[in-house]
């Protein structure tokens, strides 16, 4: 008994802490932080003022109930509340809890320096509203403290006190236009001083990097970003003097101006990604800057539009009959005030069509209405007008239509003769803007040294394709020729073409492997990876990737797997094929890895599964009946271009843009020997040579001098 009354007791004792606890300042606190999120200010200011009346004193740091820290600062938001409350007294109550705000620490710089601007900007606020206020004969807006705060650069606190006469002055558009224009204009200052900060720190780091290379004697180094800096800043004096400087460097070594020329050229190239982003970002920061400044002319004219001035609206029409004898127009007109306009609205025959708001500015082209239909021969269209000071000015004109009797194909001759001429003219000027185009962004399609992936880019082996194709349904194929003669070009012209094959019976599935620098011990499981990372598109169940070497055996049956998962999701009997490059390597493999790759080819998926090998020294090898691979593949030995074929990619690439002479390319021909990779090498250099001088045809002198420089870098 006694034990339960000292329970019973404690349980009394502790009851005004539990009533204590649902009462507790930070519960006021944060309920009335969660009204000012909703802008449910009333509520706000009960919540906030319950609050400091438990507790008055605010603090940086106070724990709450979660055991974290935050900030107690009551007053900050219950000036925020009462001015956006707008009720009886409420600039008084603004200013008494700003002051307290002050008093208790809240705007403290060396605890809470924002809460400092803050606050300081809001007593502004409030004194500039309670003088306004005071001022009730007068009957324009008091925007002078406003307008001096723009031309001061305090965007921000304009804003807010934007904010404040919008409550007192809620009809007048200047108001809402103004504040639109500073949002617009804080966010582009913001973008504009980042993108400022972006491009100074890349000036200077480049030019600290060209500095270092030249001090170290690695002119190279030097010039290349010095070419950096002068894409960022043109005309950038330091750069501009180290680059024909190099350039001098150069000529004193000997080299000709077509040979300073193309290892400038070369340089440009090596970087083109690097130097394509420089541009993209001086040409975005150039923008940015022409935007702040557009968008701080349109401040201008808006502050200028808050001074006394009588308003002049003039506005030209520009109506255009679609066709003769027919009521349907383009409509279009231009209007010019001297205060910015804020809206507009577009009237035919008294019917509200189209309106345009929160244009913000003086000069105003109506976008054109097209083809628009009147019912009537006579009609009146009709400009409702309203400035930024709330003012509204009509213009109205008639359109009348005229009625004809004439046939419509009275005027048909002429009408076909203008639309044939016109087309004409069209397709010819389309076709001259895009060589201008490709001149100026120094096209050149050419390709050298790697494997041509372009399908525009591949000539001279269509037939053979056309063969391997046929081939593929029963056998595989073995391709050799001389290094640089076009066989990885034409297995990866294979790869792409394959999957969209229209065949009506198999569904292929290539699978591109180069075989360069494999291991023997590793030979099956990297195929088996190669394999795995092909077919991960399809969507088909594959199996795990094997850790580790991999037999034969294992390799087979996981290629058993694969083909299975293929015939689950094709409707056609899939075929796997493999495009194995470079199969030179396995030359120097042993006779038993190939004897098991060839029983891979024999088992009984084997009419699902083919190969297409790639490789240089394959066809005396290979054919000796001792070699597993004796009779396995049909043959084809890629040879050099046929005449056509090789103009076709000499000319074709350029053709409209660039020419050659039939002297320079006989001469291409001759020195190339018809072989593809030559007459690329060959190409891409004559067109960097003749950029460089800016002009558009080859002669036969510059084949010459471009063959000798390409020997002169062989021979070192």
């Amino acid at each position: 008994m006694n034990s339960f009354i000292r329970n019973l007791a404690f349980l009394f004792l502790l009851t005004p802490v539990f009533l204590l606890a649902d009462d507790n300042y930070l519960d006021h606190y944060k309920k009335g932080r969660e009204a000012m999120g909703k802008q449910e200010f009333s509520q706000a200011i009960s919540q906030l003022e319950k609050a400091v009346e438990m507790e008055p004193v605010s603090s940086n740091k106070v724990r709450d109930y979660g055991v974290q820290f935050i900030s107690y600062h009551p007053y900050t938001y219950l000036v925020e509340a009462y001015i956006m409350w707008q009720g009886p007294g409420h600039l008084e109550k603004a200013q008494e809890y700003a002051n307290l705000a002050v008093k208790y620490g809240e705007s403290d710089p060396d605890t809470f320096p924002e809460l400092k601007a803050k606050v300081t900007r809001l007593r502004r606020i409030v004194d500039a509203q309670l003088q306004a206020t005071t001022q009730q004969e007068k009957p324009s807006i008091p925007l002078d403290t406003v307008n001096l705060l723009i031309s001061e650069g305090q965007f921000q606190e304009a804003l807010d006190q934007i904010d404040i006469l919008i409550h007192s002055f809620p009809d007048k558009p200047i108001l809402k236009s103004t504040k639109r224009l500073l949002q617009e204009l804080i966010q582009k200052t913001t973008t504009a001083e980042k993108s400022e900060q972006t491009h100074k720190k890349n000036l200077e780091d480049f030019l600290i990097k060209a500095r270092r290379g030249l001090s170290e004697g690695d002119l190279e180094t030097a010039y290349l970003h010095y070419l950096y800096v002068d894409v960022l800043d043109p005309g950038n004096e330091e750069a501009a003097l180290f680059i024909e400087k190099f350039k001098q460097n150069l000529a004193d070594q000997g080299k000709t101006q077509e040979e300073i020329a193309l290892e400038l050229t070369s340089y440009k190239t090596e970087n083109q990604d690097l130097l394509n982003r420089l541009t993209e970002l001086a040409d975005k920061n150039k923008k940015i800057r022409n935007e702040l400044e557009i968008l701080q002319n349109q401040m201008s004219q808006m502050e200028s539009a808050t001074q006394p001035v009588t308003p002049q609206v003039e506005v030209t029409w520009d109506p255009k009959p679609v066709k003769d004898e027919e009521r349907e127009y383009h409509l279009s007109a231009t209007i010019n005030s001297n205060i910015p306009i804020e809206s507009v609205k577009f009237f035919s025959n008294g019917v509200l069509i189209k309106t345009w708001e929160n244009i913000g500015k003086s000069h105003f082209k109506m976008p054109t209405i097209q083809n628009f239909s009147f019912l009537n021969y006579q009609n009146r269209l009709r400009l409702e007008i309203r400035d930024i000071r709330g003012n509204i000015h009509n213009d109205e004109i008639p359109l009348n239509i005229p009625q004809s009797t004439n046939k419509f194909f009275q005027h048909f001759p002429k009408a076909f003769l203008v639309f044939v001429l016109f087309t004409v003219s069209y397709v010819y000027m389309s076709r001259q803007r895009k060589k201008r185009q490709a001149f100026r962004e120094r096209f050149n399609p050419y390709v050298a040294g790697a494997p041509v992936f372009s399908s525009s880019m591949f000539y001279g082996r269509h037939d053979l394709l056309k063969q391997i194709l046929n081939t593929l349904h029963n056998n595989s194929m073995m391709i050799c020729g001389e290094r640089r003669i076009g066989k990885t070009t034409l297995m990866h012209r294979l790869h792409s073409v394959l999957p969209a094959l229209d065949d009506p019976e198999y569904q292929f599935y290539p699978v591109m492997i180069d075989l360069q620098g494999m291991v023997e011990e590793d030979f099956f499981a990297s195929m088996d990876h190669e394999i795995i990372d092909s077919l991960a598109e399809t969507g088909i169940k594959l199996p795990e990737y094997w850790e580790g070497t991999m037999n034969v055996r294992v390799f087979t049956k996981r290629i058993r797997q694969i083909i299975s998962e293929l015939k689950s999701h094709s409707d056609r009997s899939p075929k796997l094929v493999l495009l194995l490059d470079e199969v030179d390597i396995m030359n120097s493999f042993s006779e038993k890895t190939n004897q098991q790759l060839r029983s891979v080819f024999m088992k009984g998926f084997a009419k699902h599964l083919v190969a297409v090998m790639a490789g240089i020294h394959l066809k005396k090898r290979w054919d000796s009946e001792g070699s597993p691979w004796y009779n396995f593949f049909e043959q084809i030995e890629l040879q050099p271009f046929t005449n056509r074929h090789a103009k076709a990619l000499i000319e074709n690439p350029v053709k409209g843009i660039y020419s050659y002479s039939d002297e320079a390319e006989d001469r291409i021909l001759e020195l190339s020997n018809l072989k593809p990779y030559v007459i690329q090498r060959l190409c891409v250099n004559l067109i960097a040579t003749i950029l460089s001088e800016n002009r558009r045809r080859v002669t036969r002198k510059d084949v010459d001098r471009v063959f000798e420089s390409i020997q002169k870098e062989k021979e070192q």
